[in-house]
Order: C-alpha cells, then sequence, then structure tokens
C-alpha cells in the first residue's frame, strides 16, 4: 500500500469515527399543543401569582379622582350617563375647575360605578379585576407573539422560545406595578388589552379573509380608545406588524386601516359629543400642571430627552421605583448637559437603526419602533402631558423592550455560543436571573400600594425632591393624624408632616397645598403664629382662597379662645387685608383688643363691624359686655344689649347679660325675667342657672335658691 493510499484509509477511517450533527426532531402535532397549553397556563398563573398580594391594597393615588372622591362613580349604575357625557374629572373636581386639557375615558370609570352599585366602596374587588383582567393581557400578549414570531425561534426548546420569552419578560417587569396595583390603573389595563385584541384580529382576519373579524376589531379598537386615548398609536402598529410578519399585500393593509379609521370617527363622535373638542395638551402657567413653565424651548427638550434616558435606564434596572416625577424631582437642563448628549446619540441610534432595518423586516427593528410608536404620545413631545414622566407610561411601549431582550435571550446568544447544550443552560440562567429579580422588585413593590400613607412616605424617599411628594407625604400624615386618639401620638404624627411640607415650599414657594396643609398642621399643634403665616403665604398666592380665609378666621378664633390676644389681633388685621368689608373679621379684631384691655381700639372695631353690617345682634352684644363688665358704664350696656336681643330675639347670651346688668342695679324681679327668657333658649347652661340661684339667694327665697343650685350642680356634672 503506497503512502498516498494510506492517508485515503486514514482519512476515510476518520469520517467514519466523526460524530455526525443532531438533526432537530419535528415535534408531533399534539406535542406542540400540550406546550402550548403549557406556556399560555405557565403565562396566566404567572402574571396572577405576581400580584396576587395586591387583594387586600386600599383604595390610593387617582382612586380618590375617579372612585373615592368621584360623585359620578358613587352614583352607580344611575350615574353612568353623566360619565359617558362629562370629562373624567368633572365627577371629582366640578365643571368649572378643571385641569387643563381634556380626559376622555369613560370606559374604565363605567366599569367603577358598576362595582359601585354592586359592591359599594370595595377596593378587593377592584384589585380582584385588575388582576384577572392582567393575565388575560399577558396571555392575549403570548397568543399574539406566538402568531408572529414563534418561526424564529428555530431549535430552541419551548421555554426558550422567543414568544414565552417575551411575555415572561413583560408579564414581570417592575414598571407595571403602577398600572396593576392602582385600581385606577384599570385604564391602561384595558387600552392595551382592547389594541391588542385588533391586532389579534386583524392578523386572524390576514389568515383566514374572513370579514366579520375585520368588523370586530371596529367596536373593539373604539373600546380601547375610550379607555385611554394611548390606543390610537396601534394605528401605526397593526399595520407594522402585519408588514414585519406577514406576507400582507399593501391592498389588505390598506383595508385594516380603514377599518380602524372607522373605529376612530366613532371615537371622535362619541368624544366631540361628550366634552367638544378639547386636547390633552397642557398650557397651564402652573408648575405643578406643567413642569416646564418658565422654561426655554432648548431646556424643554433637553429635559424631555434627559426623561428618555431616565425611562432607558429603568427598562433595564427597575429601581428605585416611585409614582411621582413632579417638579423639580427631574431637574431642568440644558444641551450642554452630557445627559441631554448621550441620550440624543441613544435615540437617534437607536432610531436610524431601525429604520434602516425595515426592509429586512428585523424583529429588533420592529422592537424598536413599537417602542417609540407607542411611547410618542407619552412623551412630551407630542402632548405636553402635566408632568416630567410616569412609570405607567411605559405600560404598552415595555412591550417593544420585552422583545428585545427576549431577542438577546433566545436568539443572540445561541449565535455567540456555537454549543447548544451550553446555549441552552446559560440562556435559562440569565432568564431565571431576570424573572427572579423582576419579580422580587415586583412583588415587594406590591406592599407599598398598601394605602395613601405607605406610597407617599416610602416614595417621597425616592421622589425627595418632588414638591408634590413631599406635600402627598404631609397630608396624609396629617389626615392619619385625626385617626389617632391618642394626643401624644395625634402630636408626634402632625410633627412629622412639617418637615416635609417645609421642603416642599422650599422646592415650590407657590405650591398654594402645601402652605394650607402647613397652616393646618401649626393650628394642631396650637402653634397660631406659624399658621398665620402660612395662611399668609397661601393668600400672597391667592388672595381669595377660601379655604385659608376660612382657616385664618379659626385661628383668630382659638386665639381668643385660647386667651393668645397679641396673636388675634395680628391675625385679624391679616384678616381684614384680604377681606375689608368682613364684619367678623373686625368683630374678632375687636375681640382681640379687649383681650388685650385696649377697649378703645376694641370699640372702634366693634363700631367698624356694625357700619359693615348694620344688623349685627352679636357686635352689639360685645359692645354692650365691654361697656358693662370692662367700663362700669351699665346704662350704655344696657342699651347695646337691648339693640341686639332686638336685632336677633334668641340671642341667649344678650339677654343673660341684661339679666346681669338688671341684677347689678338691684332690679332683681327684671333679672330675674330675661334669666329665664335665656333659660328656655339655653336650659342646661351651668353660669345661668347659678346667676338664677344667686339672685333668689339675694331676694332671700332659699328654697328657688337652692332648687337652681342643685340644677347648676347636675349641668355641671353633665357637661363635664
Amino acid at each position: 500500500m503506497t503512502g498516498t493510499q494510506k492517508k485515503i484509509v486514514q482519512r476515510k477511517g476518520m469520517q467514519k469515527t466523526k460524530t455526525a450533527a443532531p438533526i432537530a426532531i419535528p415535534a408531533k402535532p399534539g406535542e406542540l399543543t400540550n406546550k402550548l397549553n403549557l406556556s399560555r397556563y405557565i403565562i396566566f398563573v404567572f402574571a396572577l401569582l405576581l400580584y396576587a398580594d395586591t387583594i387586600d391594597l386600599k383604595y390610593t393615588l387617582d382612586d380618590t379622582l375617579m372612585i373615592t372622591g368621584n360623585k359620578f362613580t358613587k352614583e352607580g349604575v344611575g350615574g353612568i350617563k353623566e360619565i359617558l357625557t362629562n370629562d373624567a374629572f368633572v365627577g371629582f373636581l366640578g365643571k368649572n375647575n378643571l385641569l387643563p386639557g381634556g380626559r376622555y375615558r369613560p370606559l374604565s370609570q363605567v366599569i367603577f360605578a358598576v362595582e359601585y352599585q354592586f359592591f359599594g366602596l370595595n377596593p378587593m374587588v377592584g384589585h380582584l379585576l385588575n388582576i384577572l383582567l392582567y393575565g388575560l393581557l399577558c396571555l392575549l400578549l403570548f397568543n399574539i407573539l406566538h402568531k408572529l414570531l414563534n418561526k424564529y425561534s428555530g431549535s430552541n426548546p419551548w421555554y426558550l422560545s422567543l414568544p414565552f420569552v417575551a411575555a415572561l419578560l413583560f408579564t414581570a417587569h417592575p414598571l407595571h406595578t403602577e398600572v396593576v396595583a392602582n385600581i385606577k390603573g384599570l385604564d391602561e389595563i384595558l387600552c392595551l388589552l382592547g389594541s391588542l385584541g385588533v391586532l389579534y384580529l386583524c392578523i386572524r382576519y390576514t389568515e383566514t379573509r374572513k370579514w366579520w373579524l375585520l368588523a370586530l376589531a371596529i367596536p373593539v379598537f373604539c373600546l380601547a380608545i375610550l379607555s385611554k386615548e394611548n390606543a390610537i398609536t396601534f394605528l401605526a402598529i397593526v399595520p407594522l406588524a402585519l408588514y414585519f410578519f406577514r406576507n400582507v399585500k399593501i391592498k389588505e393593509l390598506l383595508v385594516v386601516v380603514g377599518a380602524m379609521l372607522v373605529a376612530m370617527i366613532f371615537y371622535a363622535a362619541i368624544r366631540i359629543g361628550a366634552i367638544g373638542l378639547r386636547v390633552t395638551d397642557v398650557t397651564d402657567s402652573e408648575l405643578l400642571n406643567n413642569p416646564f413653565v418658565g422654561a426655554s424651548a432648548a431646556q424643554k427638550y433637553a429635559t424631555i430627552l434627559f426623561t428618555w434616558l431616565k425611562y432607558l435606564i429603568l427598562l433595564v434596572l427597575p429601581h428605585p421605583l416611585t409614582h411621582d416625577y413632579y417638579p423639580k424631582q427631574i431637574p431642568l437642563i440644558s444641551f450642554g448637559d452630557i445627559r441631554a448628549v448621550i441620550s440624543l446619540i441613544m435615540i437617534a441610534g437607536l432610531a436610524a437603526w431601525a429604520l434602516i432595518n425595515v426592509k429586512k423586516k428585523s424583529i429588533t427593528s420592529f422592537a424598536v419602533l413599537f417602542f417609540f410608536i407607542t411611547f410618542s404620545i407619552v412623551s412630551n413631545v407630542v402632548f405636553n402631558i402635566g408632568t416630567f414622566m410616569n412609570e405607567r407610561f411605559m405600560f404598552t411601549a415595555l412591550l417593544g423592550f420585552a422583545l428585545l431582550a427576549a431577542v438577546f435571550i433566545t436568539l443572540q446568544l445561541n449565535v455567540w455560543i456555537k454549543d447548544k447544550n451550553t446555549f441552552r443552560r446559560v440562556a435559562l440562567f440569565l432568564l431565571v436571573i431576570v424573572l427572579s429579580g423582576y419579580s422580587i422588585k415586583t412583588m415587594s413593590r406590591n406592599r407599598v400600594w398598601m394605602d395613601d400613607l405607605t406610597l407617599f412616605t416610602t416614595d417621597v424617599k425616592v421622589s425627595f425632591n418632588s414638591t408634590k411628594c413631599n406635600t402627598s407625604a404631609g397630608g396624609k400624615l396629617i389626615e392619619y393624624s385625626d385617626s389617632i386618639s391618642d394626643p401624644v401620638q395625634k402630636k408626634i404624627y402632625v410633627q412629622r408632616a412639617l418637615p416635609y411640607l417645609d421642603k416642599a415650599v422650599k422646592i415650590y414657594p407657590g405650591n398654594l397645598n402645601s402652605w394650607l396643609l402647613m397652616g393646618n398642621a401649626y393650628l394642631k399643634l396650637e402653634d397660631y403664629a406659624g399658621a398665620r403665616t402660612a395662611f399668609e403665604n397661601c393668600l400672597r398666592i391667592n388672595p381669595k382662597h377660601a379655604g385659608a380665609l376660612n382657616n385664618l378666621k379659626f385661628v383668630v378664633q382659638e386665639c381668643n379662645k385660647h386667651k393668645q390676644f397679641g396673636e388675634s389681633v395680628k391675625s385679624s388685621w391679616l384678616l381684614i387685608k384680604y377681606t375689608p368689608q368682613s364684619a367678623d373679621a373686625f368683630l374678632n379684631l375687636g375681640l382681640g383688643y379687649r383681650g388685650q384691655a385696649k377697649f378703645d381700639s376694641a370699640i372702634i372695631a366693634m363700631n367698624k363691624a356694625i357700619a359693615l353690617k348694620p344688623g349685627y345682634s352679636e357686635a352689639y352684644a360685645k359692645l354692650g359686655e365691654i361697656y358693662g363688665q370692662n367700663l362700669g358704664r351699665l346704662d350704655a350696656a344696657l342699651e347695646y344689649l337691648q339693640k341686639a336681643v332686638e336685632l336677633d330675639p334668641k340671642n341667649a347670651s344678650a339677654i343673660e347679660n341684661i339679666g346681669i346688668v338688671y341684677g347689678m342695679q338691684r332690679n332683681f324681679e327684671r333679672s330675674l325675667e330675661y334669666f329665664n327668657r335665656a333659660l328656655i333658649l339655653n336650659p342646661d347652661k351651668p353660669d345661668l342657672l347659678m346667676n338664677i340661684s344667686q339672685t333668689y339667694l339675694i331676694m332671700g327665697r332659699k328654697d328657688k335658691a337652692a332648687e337652681f343650685m342643685q340644677k347648676a350642680q347636675t349641668a355641671g356634672g353633665n357637661k363635664k
């Protein structure tokens, strides 16, 4: 055998011993069905388990706007007509106090009204519905992804298929907690559920050419938009998905788009009929309604880019989370800020890459376009949405990120790791780690939504520079203090509120609600000077603010009650500054001066009150007290007191004081006459009963004196 022949034999031997590449054996139809059903079961149950611990949560945040404080919702079924014919906030704010922009999202509120009709204010019902609908949403999403993307999974096992992994990542992502754990988030769930329903129906239509599927898509899309306007973005998403993943002709795409436009026409007609042509753009000059007040165009768009960067970071690393990104949690920045530059480069790069790869019908291109299209309506570019950003705004757009992450785990790793077994181990390990982290974060975040007190005092640690979150934390602590009977603990909670409110007004001195709450806190602590200062700051912002004016009046009354007459006079003059025609303000000023023994000033103030309100019985009565008790001028006292009773025959105090004056004049019969008249109006007043007893004693009628003394003691005991 020649050398050449030996080499040939050796090569042949090598070929015989070489291991052949494994050939993927197609699964049997029944096996595929079982695995598909198992995938569906896992997705649905996984969604329910993630949010099962929200079932016992209470109403929080915007639930007040739409449920607990909304008069239409609380009319039950009877309020549905009003819900369908008004802006979403009318039931809470009234027609004259609406926030800028229009919000017509009646579907979820109708459901809330039906819930109220049958269950009253029962948050468990709302949370249960959110959980079930979220599970259904995730299940529908998986079915759509399976139809569109399953062919891209190649030889991957079912648990590493692209649709399954993408659906799992979407389901588990912690950014969804704000929507699912907050009952009001039903509008977001219904919106996406309806939007995906339209996509599913259109996919089935292209597969079967059954017109009823397309006809059904029209009301489904209309309901999706009636849940929330964000569904409008699916007017672009549906044809985009059909273009990328179905060989659909342009004519068929136009038919699908035409059906969706019909739905939009129906929606527009309903909306215009209900609230007119109002749109959601915000032009308000109040910082808490328009975070870009005072910002230049460059600052506005640089800051918007910065918020996009924060969104991208939260998609990858959802920590820390908060419900509040109001001013000035997000700082206004310029294009000289590196954060704006980085965001611009990333966004422009992603957009360019996605557009370049449209013709290739790349999954990643679709994912990026899906993200940008669905995010656009809440990005602050199309409309000013009234805040810098919110985690719930990622609810739909997050699907684009889930697709990208799933492509990386199921496809890209497969390219990098040639050995299939190693790839599967690495991919499965990575998926388990990510899902575990997301799930733990989601479930821990759920409990933060237990109630407003927990939510606000937790999130203020993240949103520490938000005037709104600091105000919410302080306000809720004050509210909670009202439910505490222990005066020491009550005081502790009020004191805890003050640093939050103080920070809120330092962040934004124009925050009227913070000043108002601060004044209320000082009132509860009986710090009347602090309360006066806080209410004065309210009135500097809004000189006609009814709450501040009423509370300032209460400050004056409490000062007089607790004999802090100097503070009473200061607060009265402040009240007069903003209500110069208020007879009550001058009356209280007079009481303050009287307490300071400045009787001339008190008389001037009382007479001013009478000049403003000629029939002011109480002012005449107080003048009578000053002349009688403080100046010893009984004739003048009697004149003013009788005038008070003439103006108000039921002024028991003035009637009693007339009796006292007659007693001081030794006219005991007349004294008793007025005491008895007062007694008819105020039969259980101990001081009055004591005066009658003393009068009878002076008159020598000891039996009657003893009788009324006993009544006085009994009344005094009952009062205690």
